[in-house]
Order: structure tokens, then C-alpha cells, then sequence
């Protein structure tokens, strides 16, 4: 076969997997009926954010709840949509997936939404974001007493970048 005809076999059984459905249908409805905590929101009959964490993350969220990691992806998927990956910490530093949200935009309400349903099931007091504004205004106004601070990488490469310029005899890596 060449890889046109490997292409369009790949296509074909796509679809059908698919059942007519968009991707992220097919991904609403199999977390539905699957071990997952989940919600979507719909505006005028389509789906416009979808969160969801599995069991599992829930009961890891009971023990190891006190730090989060918030990350957004700026490359768009399949859905679509961007996708909002919630991170938690071990007692040993480790790190382990605790919830995902794809969103139709980088706005405030769309954050709203996540954190709201990110706490009814968990509650935190150290949310640990880039800076995305929006993100940090949300959990500032929505839930008071919370601390958000900002990653230390995100902070390391601003200062790289804002040195460089002022210091162009010392050889960066």
C-alpha cells in the first residue's frame, strides 16, 4: 500500500469509530460512561467546555491536596479546543494527572467554570499557574483566601530573557 491508501484507510475507520459524531462528543460520551467525575457545558446545544477527572485522582486529591498545578496547552487537538490539565504534588514530589478541561476559549467565564467544578469535588489552598491573567484573575475574585503563585520555570525564563538584553558579555545557556 502506499501511504495515500494507508491515509484514507485511517480516515475511514476514524469515522466509523466516530459514529458521525464530532471528537469531542465521542469523548463526553465515553467519560460518561466511564469512571470519570465529569461536566460539560453547553451553550445553545454544543458542547463548550468539558472537565473531567477520574476516580482515581479523586481519592489522590483526598491525600495529596494541597498543592495544584493548573497548565494550559496553547496548541490546538483534535477537539479542537485547548486543553486545561490540572496537576497535584505527592508528599515525595511526585506529580500525578488530577483533572482535564477542554475549553472553548482562554476567558475568564471558561475559567470560572473549570474552578468551580474542579472544587466541588477538591478543595486546595495553593493553585500554581503561569501567567495567564485570566486564569489568576478568576481564582483571586472567585475563590478568596486562595494563594496562586506562579511556577518557578515561567519565572526563570522571564529573567533569563529580560537579562539577556542587559548583559551581552555573559554567554547564556
Amino acid at each position: 500500500m502506499i501511504a495515500k491508501e494507508i491515509y484514507n484507510e485511517l480516515v475511514i475507520a476514524r469515522v466509523k469509530e466516530l459514529k458521525g459524531c464530532r471528537p469531542i462528543e465521542t469523548l463526553v460520551e465515553l467519560i460518561s460512561c466511564s469512571n470519570y467525575f465529569n461536566k460539560v457545558q453547553l451553550v445553545e446545544g454544543v458542547i463548550d467546555c468539558v472537565f473531567f477527572m477520574p476516580q482515581s485522582s479523586v481519592s489522590m486529591c483526598q491525600m495529596f491536596g494541597t498543592v495544584f498545578l493548573l497548565d494550559y496547552t496553547y496548541k490546538t487537538n483534535k477537539f479542537g479546543m485547548p486543553l486545561l490539565n490540572v496537576v497535584g504534588i505527592t508528599l515525595t514530589y511526585a506529580t500525578f494527572n488530577v483533572a482535564f478541561a477542554f475549553l472553548h476559549a482562554k476567558n475568564k467565564e471558561a475559567y470560572a467554570w473549570v474552578l468551580e467544578q474542579f472544587f466541588e469535588v477538591m478543595t486546595s489552598k495553593v493553585l500554581c499557574t503561569d501567567l495567564e491573567l485570566a486564569l489568576m484573575n478568576r481564582i483571586t475574585r472567585i475563590f478568596l483566601g486562595y494563594h496562586n503563585i506562579l511556577y518557578c520555570w515561567h519565572i526563570n525564563k522571564n529573567i533569563l530573557v529580560n537579562c539577556k538584553t542587559r548583559f551581552s558579555n555573559v554567554e547564556w545557556q
